[in-house]
């Protein structure tokens, strides 16, 4: 019996086993994906599809028939047999252990997503009979190393290779005259390609973070560098852009390791962010062509050491060029209407900037922070700013290396704090005839100590010098008939003030918190004084007024005043002088006529019109002698000073004075 029982279990487990070879020798599972095609997935992971059309279409969301658990992991191969004319979308979508595919000659389409996120697939090739790849056809199939894009695809979509990181070798044949978006986007593999003749379009961010491309060929035709096409392509040094080029768009070289461009006659406009971070490139050169250069084109290209820009660029946006840290020069063209903000912002190498008599705008903090600059001349004549009216605030904020500012004789306005906190600045050249100025454009310029106003202006603006605290003595020249509002305001530092025969009104405030000044001359034109023109100058001492006490009744002075008002008057101060000299040159005697108890009284003599030797004292209401002069001389000057610390002397004579009997 125990023989019977064993005899009956060993067959039964041979019976099984034979049961068992017959199901893994048979099809796992089979079904249809096409009108009249059919699909096979055998034990060994072969999916086989057969039959004659066009493979049904899927979307993520629908159920591929050999995708469904427990299929989808076990596809290895595919086999498609001749007559199958389409292989759908989605149809082996996220495949990720198949690793070889067959796809026969006479299939046209190839559908969007078809072979996505197939990881372990090496190798596809693409027959020549394929007309249509769609959006994303092999996107993340992380392991193809070469692929050919055959010559009847006429236009190639979407993203079809987009993140294959080891793609080393691209073929794409002629007659392919559009590549589609994102086409090669991620393929960090990829080190050169050739973008056959013909192909007129290139879609954006094609060769984006390809980080190893080096080489690539752009043929002539492509009319558009689209946006982000070569966007942090960091090992792509150089490149040929052709002719037929007219725009180079948005983020185009953004991240590059370009270290040179030759941007052609021809490309109109630069988008924003075009170059931004190419910290390599060295030199630029702008073409005539360019009437645009887009916001932050440039900026962070700390190589650059040239920008040439070609006459004919009208605008140059935000933040184009900051950061050109090697920039030393920089040439403004004619053409050039528009700076926009912080255009040129942190170029710490440029010395001297031109502003050319053209521009019509010009930004916030246009060139914030180039410590080193040393030199503006600023010549433009009506230049504005689009959020205010005028010139924009701040245009050379932390410029801490300036030193001399020159104004144009053409220039009719500029705006507050234009050189706010440029510390280091000492002398102001300013030779604007007609100039407007809405708040202090020296505001905490704490080192102006000279400004020099040229001769023929006959207005000094409101607020110009507002606020140059640093500022001892002002000379203000003959022909200046009006002094604007607050033009001196808050000079703390000023102590003397000559104001010249001619200027009729001084504006309100217009010395207003000059702190430290004792003395001011006031000509007899003097016609209106403003409100608050010596507010708060609380150690005003003296005021030497050029008319009599009637005269100075009929100025009309404003309220705020009382330190002016306060003062001690000296009216009609022109001081004269007589002399006379023995005749062996040894003893002057000098007459000074309404002249001041206290002025200095010079006597300087010269040989061969060099200075020799100065003799000086103070008027006593008496005649002053100088005795005892042993210098050889052969002219003689005399002279009466208020004081050593005015600009020039009250009087003096260049004759000779009398011989005594």
């Amino acid at each position: 019996m125990k023989k019977i029982n064993k005899l009956f279990l060993l067959s039964l487990i041979a019976i099984c086993i034979i049961f068992r070879i017959s199901i893994n020798a048979s099809a796992e599972s089979n079904g249809t994906c096409g009108d009249n095609l059919t699909w096979e997935l055998d034990n060994y992971g072969t999916l086989t599809i057969s039959g004659s059309g066009m493979m049904n279409d899927w979307t993520r969301s629908s159920n591929v028939p050999w995708d469904n658990w427990p299929y989808a992991s076990k596809v290895r191969k595919i086999v498609i047999n001749s007559g199958v004319t389409s292989i759908g979308d989605y149809a082996f979508y996220d495949c990720d252990n198949l690793m070889s595919i067959t796809i026969p000659e006479g299939i046209t389409s190839i559908g969007a997503n078809s072979f996505f996120s197939c990881e372990a697939l090496e190798e596809i090739i693409i027959p020549q009979s394929v007309t249509h790849i769609g959006a994303s056809a092999f996107a993340n199939c992380s392991r193809i190393t070469s692929i050919e894009l055959p010559s009847k695809l006429s236009s190639v979509g979407n993203s079809i290779l987009s993140g294959c990181t080891a793609l080393k070798n691209v073929t794409i044949s002629k007659g392919i005259t559009n590549i589609g978006n994102y086409t090669f986007n991620g393929c960090s593999g990829l080190e050169s390609i050739n973008i056959p003749e013909g192909v007129t379009n290139i879609g954006g961010y094609t060769f984006s973070d390809c980080t190893n491309l080096k080489s690539v060929t752009i043929p002539n035709g492509v009319k558009n560098i689209p946006m982000q096409i070569f966007k942090n392509c960091s090992s792509l040094t150089n490149i040929t852009i052709p002719n037929s080029v007219t725009t180079i768009g948005e983020q185009a070289f953004s991240g590059c390791g370009l270290t040179s461009i030759n941007i052609p006659e021809g490309v109109v406009t630069i988008g924003k962010y075009a170059f931004y971070g190419c910290s390599n490139l060295t030199n630029i050169k702008i073409p005539k062509s360019i009437t645009a250069i887009g916001l932050y084109a440039f900026s962070g290209c700390t190589s650059a050491a040239s920008l040439t820009l070609a006459d004919g660029i009208t605008n140059i946006n935000d933040y184009a060029f900051s950061g050109f840290t090697g920039l030393t020069k920089i040439n403004f063209p004619s053409s050039l209407r528009s700076i926009g903000d912080s255009c040129f912002s942190g170029c710490k190498g440029l010395t001297t900037v031109t502003i050319p008599e053209t521009l019509e705008n010009i930004g916030w903090y246009a060139f914030e922070n180039c410590t080193n600059l040393k030199t503006v001349h600023y010549n433009a004549i009506d230049c504005s700013y689009e959020g205010d009216g005028q010139v924009s605030s701040a245009v050379f904020s932390g410029c801490t290396s300036l030193d001399t500012v020159n104004i144009g004789k053409l220039v009719t306005q500029m705006s507050s704090g234009i050189f706010s906190g440029c510390e280091s600045i000492t002398t102001v050249n300013y030779n604007a005839s007609n100039m407007c100025v809405d708040s202090g454009i020296f505001t905490d310029c704490v080192s102006i100590t000279e400004i020099n106003i040229a001769d023929g202006i006959t207005q000094i603006p409101d607020f110009v010098f507002y606020d140059c605290s640093g500022l001892i003595n002002i000379s203000i020249p003959k022909g200046v008939q009006s002094i604007g509002d607050y033009a001196f305001g808050s000079c703390t530092s000023m102590k003397n003030i000559v104001i010249p025969e001619g200027v009729k009104t001084i504006g309100d405030y217009a010395f207003g918190a000059c702190l430290t000044l004792e003395s001011i001359e006031i000509p007899k034109s003097i016609t209106n004084i403003g409100i608050g023109a010596f507010y708060k100058c609380d150690l005003l001492k003296s005021i030497y007024y050029n008319g009599d006490e009637d005269d100075w009744g009929k100025i009309s002075v404003g309220d705020k005043n009382t330190a002016l008002t306060s003062a001690t008057f000296n009216y009609t101060f022109n001081p004269s002088i007589t002399a006379k000299m023995s005749k062996d040159g040894k003893t002057f005697v000098i007459s000074p006529v309404n002249t001041e108890k206290g002025s200095l009284v010079i006597l300087a003599l010269y040989k061969n019109r060099r200075l020799v030797k100065i003799y000086y004292t103070t008027f006593q209401d008496v005649d002053i002698e100088f005795n005892n002069i042993s210098d050889s001389y052969d002219e003689s000057k005399i002279m009466i000073w208020g004081s050593f610390s005015t600009l020039k002397p009250l009087c003096e004579t260049n004759t000779e004075p009398l011989l005594m009997e």
